[in-house]
């Protein structure tokens, strides 16, 4: 039983960094090039978007038998944690929420996930909690 769920694309990050780019644009028409600022500006957009892009192309969820594994498309990587390390899954309208024995939370928004997929995963992280208890 693997399963693996994509995340969706963030259109935020996209539009705070079309904001940052724009920003800067707005910056160096009123300062010119020999200010700091519009640069700083146009690398925290271009940032902002190339988080956007990595965040579609490899942020997952991946579950099976012995472990589940997040990639949310962060400096962090991919983030394994096993089934037996998981105390309890909190299962609300908005997230779901590994709490594990080390005293750990991780929270996993739903909003990742596509509509179709919600259903899926609801019923993916129920058997694991009922496995462990």
């Amino acid at each position: 039983m693997e399963r693996e769920f994509e995340f969706r694309r963030k259109n935020l990050l996209l539009a705070v960094g079309i904001l940052f780019v724009l920003t800067g644009f707005l910056g160096w028409r009123n300062a010119g090039l020999q200010s700091i600022l519009p640069y700083v500006w146009w690398i925290g957009g271009l940032i902002w978007i190339y988080r956007y892009w990595s965040f579609y192309r490899n942020g997952f969820l991946k579950v099976n038998e012995q472990m589940i594994q997040l990639n949310f498309a962060n400096f962090r990587g991919i983030q394994q944690y096993r089934i037996v390390d998981i105390e309890d899954i909190l299962i609300t309208s908005k997230h779901y929420c590994l709490i594990l024995k080390t005293r750990g939370k991780i929270k996993i928004d739903k909003g990742n996930f596509d509509n179709n997929s919600i259903q899926e995963v609801d019923n993916i992280f129920i058997s694991i909690r009922d496995k462990i208890k």
